[in-house]
């Protein structure tokens, strides 16, 4: 339930700009990623990330922060069967295209387990309609959540591609922050 309500909240203020995509199985299990954010425009793979349903003590999510910094360190993670956007060259669209992706930020999003009673309760799951207060409450607890694995990433000893990919990943997330700001600045 927590992978569909975040993935309807996301699509619901990120969409058309950004896809939100769950992960294959292989690469949820075997990498513990769970979606994929695509800038649609550049075909960029924004970031990879685990969702966590965690109780109070924190102890859960203490361990997926370990992860995610340990991914960094590493180089990120590489993703088995993601997916980017390439121009055709013909047509100059944008068009899907399936492979591998190398060396892909991975965070987590966490949510306690009021917070996700509280969503499901009052989510409306059709994208089509406008998130509600709670939606976008939750939505800008996940942005908080990444702004600060940030500055927790920025702390570490990093490979160049990483600290590239990572400052890369700052104007992608101030997009985001921005979207959700014009498309619902009242609420």
């Amino acid at each position: 339930m927590l992978e569909m309500a975040l993935t309807a909240v996301m699509h619901k203020i990120l969409g058309p700009e950004f896809i939100v995509v769950r992960t294959a199985s292989v690469d949820d299990y075997t990498k513990k990623i769970d979606k994929l954010i695509i800038n649609k425009e550049t075909g960029d793979v924004v970031c990879a990330f685990d969702e966590v349903n965690d109780e109070q003590d924190g102890k859960f999510m203490q361990a997926k922060q370990d992860a995610v910094i340990k991914a960094a360190r590493q180089g990120g993670v590489d993703i088995d069967y993601g997916i980017t956007f390439e121009k055709d060259p013909v047509t100059r669209d944008n068009k899907m295209v399936k492979g591998k992706i190398k060396n892909v930020l991975k965070f987590y999003l966490g949510i306690s387990k009021k917070d996700l009673s509280d969503l499901i309760s009052n989510m409306n799951y059709d994208t089509s309609q406008p998130p509600n207060n709670i939606e976008l409450k939750l939505f800008d607890q996940l942005t908080a959540m990444l702004r600060e694995q940030v500055g927790l990433i920025g702390r570490q000893n990093l490979k160049e591609n990483i600290w590239q990919k990572l400052e890369k990943f700052i104007p992608s997330l101030d997009q985001m922050e921005e979207l959700r700001n014009a498309k619902f600045p009242n609420m």
